[in-house]
C-alpha cells in the first residue's frame, strides 16, 4: 500500500505529520490528541487570517479579488461567518491605537475573547500591562480580574465625586425639614403680626368710644 505522507505548516515551518494509512491503528488517546492538535492549529491560523481583515478592508482588496464585500472575502477564503467578521473588526477598532494589543491581534497569538474583554477597559497608557495580562492569564481568571478592576475604578470615581461635590445640608438647599421650618416660622410671624394689629385696633376703638362720651362737668 502506498503510504501518503501529509505535512502541515506550523509556525512558518513545514513539519511532517503521521502517515495517513496509520490512522486506523491509532489508540483513542492518540486519535484525540491529533484532533486537538489540528483543531488548535486551525483556530490559530483562523485568527491569523482574521488579523489581516482590517487591512484588507482598508485597501478594499476584496473588490479586486472579485468579492462584493469583506464578508464574502472572509467566507470564501476562511469560512468565516459575518458575525465573526463584525466581531474582529470591532475589536480592532478598539485596540488599533494600542500597539501591544494590536500586535497580539494581528499575530493570532491569543483568542478574540481575551482581546474583547480588555479592549474596552485598556488605554494607550495601560496597553502594555493589559497585553501582558492577556498573554499570561487564563480566560476565566482574566474575566474576574477585569471585573474587579472595573469595580475599583467605579469606587474611586464615586469617592472623588463625593469629595469634590459634597451634598448640601437640607436647610441650605430649601428641601425637606428646613423648608418646613421656614414655613412654620413664617406662619407664626404672620399670626403674631395679626394679633398685634387686632390689639392695637381694639385699643384705638376703646379710646374713640371714650372720646365720644360727654365729659362730666
Amino acid at each position: 500500500m502506498t503510504k501518503i505522507i501529509t505535512k502541515h505548516i506550523l509556525e512558518g515551518e513545514l513539519l511532517p505529520a503521521f502517515e495517513t494509512s496509520d490512522v486506523e491503528n491509532l489508540t483513542d488517546s492518540q486519535l484525540y490528541q491529533k484532533c486537538r492538535e489540528y483543531g488548535l492549529n486551525s483556530k490559530k491560523w483562523l485568527r491569523k487570517f482574521a488579523g489581516l481583515l482590517p487591512e484588507v478592508k482598508k485597501r478594499r482588496l476584496y473588490k479586486r479579488r472579485e468579492c462584493a464585500s469583506i464578508y464574502q472575502f472572509a467566507a470564501r477564503h476562511a469560512g468565516m461567518s459575518e458575525r465573526n467578521v463584525d466581531k474582529v473588526l470591532h475589536i480592532y477598532e478598539k485596540i488599533k491605537n494600542k500597539p501591544h494589543l494590536k500586535k497580539l491581534f494581528i499575530s493570532g497569538q491569543v483568542s478574540w475573547g481575551k482581546l474583547e474583554i480588555v479592549a474596552f477597559i485598556s488605554t494607550p497608557e495601560t496597553d502594555e500591562l493589559w497585553a501582558e495580562k492577556v498573554m499570561t492569564m487564563p480566560f476565566k481568571a482574566l474575566q474576574v480580574f477585569v471585573q474587579e478592576h472595573r469595580q475599583r475604578i467605579i469606587k474611586k470615581t464615586n469617592n472623588i465625586t463625593l469629595f469634590t461635590n459634597p451634598p448640601s445640608p437640607s436647610y441650605l438647599t430649601g428641601a425637606g425639614q428646613g423648608s418646613s421650618k421656614r414655613m412654620i416660622c413664617q406662619t407664626d410671624n404672620t399670626q403674631n403680626t395679626s394679633q398685634t394689629e387686632v390689639g392695637i385696633q381694639s385699643k384705638n376703638s376703646s379710646n374713640l368710644d371714650q372720646t365720644d362720651q360727654p365729659q362730666p362737668k
